[in-house]
């Protein structure tokens, strides 16, 4: 593996740790619960508002939490977050739809 491979997994390693930590301090602020009922058309929104923080701090050369990375790294975690409901609706849809052993006739 060259050095150019290491050097790209270290820093994709590290974003993803960057995005895996900004989804935990989001189900602290909001509730993992409130998150999980968030509907597409909601989290799009969310998405939308966020791009716009990533474009306005990048304008304005902001630092912390308003910088253009921390609001990119909000971004890519309000877009995974979106998978996961999209996910976890089309597990519970597909659990309706199971037939339980009780349900089948004998």
């Amino acid at each position: 593996m060259s050095i150019e491979s290491l050097e790209t997994n270290l820093v994709t390693n590290k974003v993803l740790s960057l995005v895996a930590a900004e989804i935990s301090y989001q189900n602290c602020k909001w509730g993992q619960q409130h998150i999980r009922q968030q509907s597409v058309e909601g989290h799009l929104l969310v998405l939308q508002s966020e791009v716009q923080e990533a474009i306005d701090g990048w304008m304005k050369n902001s630092t912390g939490r308003n910088s253009v990375e921390s609001e990119i790294t909000q971004v890519a975690a309000v877009a995974i977050q979106a998978l996961i409901n999209i996910e976890l609706a089309k597990l519970s849809q597909m659990q309706k739809e199971e037939p339980y052993d009780e349900d089948i006739p004998q």
